[in-house]
């Protein structure tokens, strides 16, 4: 399992079609090499100082946030930036050249508010991560600061269990530690998040303490929530609409459907489950390797006879493969076409009424998008990459001539010209992280 601090790139690129800078650094281990940390606020500080005066190290691959008009509100200055939370609030780190030791690198972490202002003392021994909800993770790891630094903080984390829920001046809201927890898969009710205290069980816990699912069970395998990249579902953001969860037990090693209160809806007893989709009904694997629909009474709507399937959300169709080696289309909850396979590959938008479609045609590197799945057909892939990981109306996308990003609508269209490194989702504060193209 790769740690959360990777998780940040991985989130965003598993739903991108085609690798990025962002991918090639969440193979490595760049998450680690960027723990920072907040000590408890001092009071009498009203707005903490960063301590990056003088600049960056680079000027190079600077990270900030823009709005949908493409200014920058925030000015590119970081190393990488997380989004800001539905709260106002986003995890950032910033590399300084160090004035005492020739060749290192200082890093620092911050929580800021959408002014760009630290609420809480810049330090380098956490890392903050921001994205779903209003949540902020703190992950804590040792540095080695030198000595013109604060030394680790009375309350940096032990051993094993470097996560836990901060508020915005980086105190942590709980004593609650864990393993590893995973923000890439969505909150329910917009705070309780997937954690591990042992990487072993997994279970949905509240960043005020406790467990609103006790930590029993795989509910992450990364890659096997849908086990071919880029088909990566929200479980928690359905498990507030359908009341039901996706998970696998750990001694039958067999996937169920759980409830709220933690109780199997559907028993352990396939090889693989997915999220109930909005007219209750869910793809699974069964003994065979193929992949049929069941009901949330645990009723079966199609007998397996697919060689992949999976739900588009929020409308009651789904993505199919006929048999492996062959060609992706759509079909309904009977198994009949509604468009021919033909493609490569089909994403759907997650977590949205009206969902855009990403595909790949059979014979092409590039990507296209279409409103509906029902209008696949009537659009063409032009694109190097589009990422979707959330229901926004502005997706960014990659021009395959310059290699750089910018945003396009749900026909395709430019709404604001790649003229970026790298971009990410609009977050509720209508900011998105963006990197400098130079």
């Amino acid at each position: 399992m790769l740690p959360l601090s990777t998780l940040r790139y991985i989130s965003k690129r598993s739903l991108t079609m085609n690798l990025t800078r962002r991918d090639a650094f969440s193979l490595g281990l760049l998450g680690t090499l960027a723990l920072s940390s907040c000590r408890r606020r001092d009071p009498e500080l009203e707005r903490p100082a960063p301590p990056w005066e003088g600049g960056p190290r680079s000027e190079e691959a600077l990270e900030g946030y823009i709005d949908r008009k493409g200014n920058w509100v925030i000015e590119p200055q970081f190393a990488w930036v997380y989004p800001f939370n539905g709260s106002g609030y986003a995890g950032v780190t910033y590399e300084q050249e160090s004035k005492r030791y020739s060749g290192q690198v200082n890093r620092w972490s911050a929580i800021i508010d959408a002014s760009g202002a630290p609420t809480c003392q810049p330090t380098p021994h956490s890392q903050f991560l921001t994205r779903q909800g209003d949540l902020i993770i703190r992950y804590d790891d040792s540095m080695h600061p030198d000595d013109t630094h604060s030394s680790t903080p009375e309350d940096y984390a032990e051993g094993d269990a470097k996560y836990g829920a901060v508020d915005p001046s980086g105190s942590w809201r709980s004593p609650d530690r864990y393993e590893d927890v995973n923000l890439a898969v969505g909150t329910y009710k917009g705070s309780c998040f997937l954690a591990t205290r042992d990487g072993e069980g997994w279970g949905a816990a509240d960043p005020k303490g406790g467990w609103l699912i006790d930590p029993l069970y795989h509910m992450l395998e990364y890659g096997n929530i849908r086990r071919i990249p880029g088909k990566l579902t929200y479980p928690l953001y359905f498990f507030e609409f359908n009341h039901s969860l996706p998970v696998r037990d750990r001694r039958a090693g067999l996937w169920g459907w759980l409830d709220e209160a933690g109780r199997w809806l559907i028993e352990p007893q396939y090889r693989w489950a997915s999220c109930f989709n909005k007219a209750g009904i869910a793809a699974y694997e069964d003994d065979s390797g193929l992949y049929g629909l069941i009901s949330q009474e645990g009723e079966t709507v199609l007998k397996p006879s697919f060689a992949d399937l999976y739900s588009i959300y929020a409308s009651e169709l789904f993505i199919a493969k006929g048999e492996e080696g062959s060609s992706y289309g759509i079909v309904d909850a009977s198994g009949s076409w509604v468009v021919e396979p033909a493609y490569k590959e089909i994403e759907p938008q997650p977590v949205t009424e009206n969902p855009a479609i990403a595909f790949q045609e059979a014979d092409s590197e590039l990507w296209g998008v279409a409103p509906s799945p029902e209008s696949l057909g009537d659009y063409t892939a032009r694109f190097e990459s589009i990422s979707f990981t959330t229901k926004d109306t502005m997706i960014p996308a990659k021009d395959p001539e310059s290699h750089l990003e910018g945003y396009i609508d749900s026909r395709g269209e430019w709404v604001l010209e790649p003229i970026y490194r790298d971009v990410w989702d609009f977050s509720p504060n209508g900011l998105a992280p963006a990197q400098k193209a130079v």
